[in-house]
């Protein structure tokens, strides 16, 4: 194989492919999907904001949205900008008396110990559950894809519906960007499904 005068191959020296990336990304997400649906949730018990620990089954045990942040800020702005866990949650808020005119149970998880939720949620009067998972059970139990930074994992961005505890619908990738938009498109899909 020839190599470079340091030392590395034509290979190495490929440009990355954007198309072959998301193509890879697509399918990944194909299988993150295909292996939830239908899935009961776990019996793991987290913590939420009032330091009560319930099982997540119990927590989502009719009909309900559960969104996955990565919670690697441990304050609801950054530099002054609403950090896109801060968007994302705003977003559920927003929606919230649609959510329980429609009976769902908005909660979100979070890698984040249960003391900065508490810094995070009191922007948002605490108006759904938001549970702690630092030690990611959750994500061990029903293997969620997460994200290594340095030596803490996080979980990906990532929205299941859930109804009497199993999963009938996954929203996944859910990007940093279109993190504030998330509720509206979990909404929208609930109700071109007839959910009232």
């Amino acid at each position: 194989m020839l190599t470079d005068p340091g030392g590395s191959s034509p290979e190495d020296c490929t440009p990355p492919n954007p198309l072959r990336e998301q193509m890879r990304d697509a399918d990944e997400a194909k299988r993150v999907i295909a292996r939830l649906v239908n899935k009961v949730l776990p019996k793991v018990e987290l913590f939420d904001v009032q330091a009560r620990r319930e099982t997540l089954q119990a927590y989502a045990s009719g009909r309900a949205v559960i969104y996955f942040v990565p919670g690697d800020k441990d304050e609801a702005y950054d530099g002054g900008r609403p950090t896109p866990d801060t968007a994302q949650h705003r977003g559920y808020v927003n929606r919230k008396a649609t959510f329980e005119a429609m009976r769902i149970t908005v909660m979100s998880v979070s890698s984040q110990p249960v003391s900065a939720l508490l810094r995070v949620g009191h922007y948002f009067d605490f108006s759904h559950f938001m549970l702690g998972d630092p030690d990611l059970e959750a994500a061990d139990a029903l293997d969620l894809p997460t994200v290594q930074d340095g030596d803490i994992r996080h979980y990906q961005r990532l929205t299941l519906v859930v109804n009497n505890a199993r999963i009938v619908k996954v929203f996944y990738p859910v990007s940093h960007g279109g993190a504030s938009g998330n509720a509206r498109q979990v909404m929208a899909w609930m109700q071109a499904g007839g959910w009232r």
